[in-house]
């Protein structure tokens, strides 16, 4: 994009641009990659912002041209003044000092400057709501073989926007419009179209609540590395899919390979893999590449999941590792991780459907499927699980013939 928020330009599919990157780019140029990426077998999710408008804004906004031209959008500021200056989320007057070491730019009355010196902006505002809605048809218009969005910086969230009046939300002495609920009402829009035309939205959620998340397909958490994060990101997805944020070869390495993949796999959750040209993320490394190559296969196997929530569905029953249960569309996995020992026994009940079942597991490094003994007692459903690394994937499948 050539700043934030205009991510697709009022320009012919095959203009060029310079984006924000420093390197040209066009309409036609985003597609044929999001084409190519889905002829491997990718699924590219575009990049999106519903809270932060702008690059290199200037307070105050200089003076806007008497109206808009077909080159006004080139110019960040001439277009905010023109067109979306009503969004801009003010600093409130009761703010003081004006500014601090790490945001000196911040005056009473003034902007709330961000990355690239874009400003936070109100996603409810009915002008930016109407321009935010437009780009997102855009996307669904122009780039088809885009699979979605990927919305970042759900931080601003939590911000209050003390010049509205959202008929519910109250801050200190006066009425005021929270930005959370402006992000439900634009969601509430954008989501079902994107649904519509069989697009999915992913949210970076820094704020970590759960009604932020009615419409939304899944998460790619930035801060994942962080266990909180983590812990917060596996508990809010349990029907839905959650990538976490990899910083860079030293999360991996700090805690070795073996732990912190396994934590991901008891959690439910994708760690961000290594790729060319990754943003402050992980790269491509000849180790690393190696440890998820290993553990690719298990990752794979936890595609569809849903949380098992029923009650004691499944525990240890002998030995000393973790395990959770998740449902797949074919069966069941059950991640055994970080055991201390070479065999665990784990026992799963009260789960409908293991009456006929075949067990197997599959281990790190390895895409090979070794077969478990069960057995059933009361009702329960007891597995024999060797570990290699300190882990086993076991895979429950519905059997018609025992």
């Amino acid at each position: 994009f050539p700043y934030m928020g205009m991510f697709i330009p009022p320009v012919a599919k095959k203009r060029r641009w310079e984006s924000f990157g420093k390197y040209p780019v066009s309409i036609a140029e985003m597609q044929d990659y999001a084409q190519e990426m889905k002829n491997m077998g990718f699924h590219v999710l575009s990049y999106f912002n519903v809270t932060e408008f702008g690059a290199g804004i200037q307070y105050p906004l200089p003076a806007s041209p008497k109206k808009y031209g077909k080159d006004t959008w080139k110019d960040a500021n001439q277009y905010l003044s023109l067109k979306l200056k009503d969004a801009i989320l003010r600093v409130p007057d009761r703010i003081k000092p004006a500014g601090t070491k790490r945001f000196p730019k911040i005056k009473p009355g003034g902007f709330y400057f961000t990355w690239g010196d874009a400003v936070a902006m109100d996603c409810g505002e009915p002008v930016y709501k109407k321009f935010l809605i437009d780009q997102a048809k855009e996307h669904i218009r122009q780039i088809p073989a885009s699979d979605g969005i990927c919305i970042d910086r759900m931080d601003w969230l939590r911000m209050y926007n003390e010049d509205r009046d959202d008929g519910i939300s109250w801050y200190l002495d006066r009425p005021v419009r929270s930005l959370n609920t402006s992000w439900k009402s634009l969601m509430g829009e954008i989501c079902p179209l994107m649904h519509k035309n069989n697009k999915s939205v992913f949210v970076n959620n820094h704020t970590k609540r759960i009604d932020l998340l009615k419409e939304i397909d899944g998460i790619f958490d930035e801060f994942t590395y962080a266990g909180t994060a983590l812990n917060l990101t596996a508990f809010l997805t349990v029907n839905k899919t959650a990538f976490g944020w990899t910083k860079d070869i030293n999360s991996i390495k700090s805690e070795g390979a073996d732990r912190f993949f396994q934590k991901y796999l008891y959690l439910g959750v994708y760690p961000m893999a290594p790729f060319p040209g990754n943003d402050h993320s992980i790269m491509p490394d000849p180790w690393v590449d190696q440890q998820y190559e290993d553990y690719g296969p298990l990752l794979a196997m936890m595609k569809g999941k849903k949380w098992v929530l029923d009650p004691h569905c499944v525990e240890v029953y002998e030995g000393e590792a973790k395990v959770n249960l998740f449902k797949v569309p074919d069966g069941w996995i059950l991640p055994v991780v970080l055991g201390k020992k070479e065999k665990v026994t784990i026992t799963a009940r009260n789960v409908s459907g293991l009456e006929k079942i075949t067990c197997y597991a599959v281990y790190p490094g390895s895409v090979e499927k070794i077969p478990l003994k069960h057995r059933f007692v009361n009702g329960s459903v007891e597995i024999e699980v060797p570990l290699q690394r300190g882990c086993g994937m076991v895979k429950i499948e519905r059997s018609e013939t025992i």
